[in-house]
């Protein structure tokens, strides 16, 4: 069987490897309730990445299991986001802060490419 692994971001084709994650580093479309916004997603190193384009969602994130958590947000009264890694093409936001500190609701909102 053939297998091939990217490390820029760690892509996997082929086969399932342990430890091995979809890439997460590029564009991204943040699809909100009425609108759509470009996001992008910059790889630190040891699953560390740097999500920028929104202001309450922008901060430092790890990806974990099948998450992209928040674990450093540009405000730091924003921690809490967390999103489901679908695919390399689909993450679903499904934790944030409380309403009373985050602006507006967006569990459900999607990021996709």
């Amino acid at each position: 069987m053939k297998i091939a692994v990217r490390m820029a971001g760690l892509a996997c084709v082929g086969a399932t490897l342990a430890g091995c994650a979809p890439t997460l580093v590029g564009t991204w479309r943040l699809h909100e309730a009425q609108r759509t916004k470009v996001v992008t997603i910059q790889n630190f190193g040891h699953d560390r990445y740097y999500l920028h384009g929104h202001t309450e969602l922008d901060g430092v994130y790890r990806e974990r299991n099948r998450r992209f958590v928040c674990v450093k947000p540009n405000d730091p009264r924003l921690q809490g986001f967390s999103w489901r890694v679908v695919s390399d093409k689909k993450l679903i936001l499904v934790t944030q802060p409380s309403l009373w500190i985050a602006k507006n609701r967006y569990l459900g909102d999607t990021l996709t490419r």
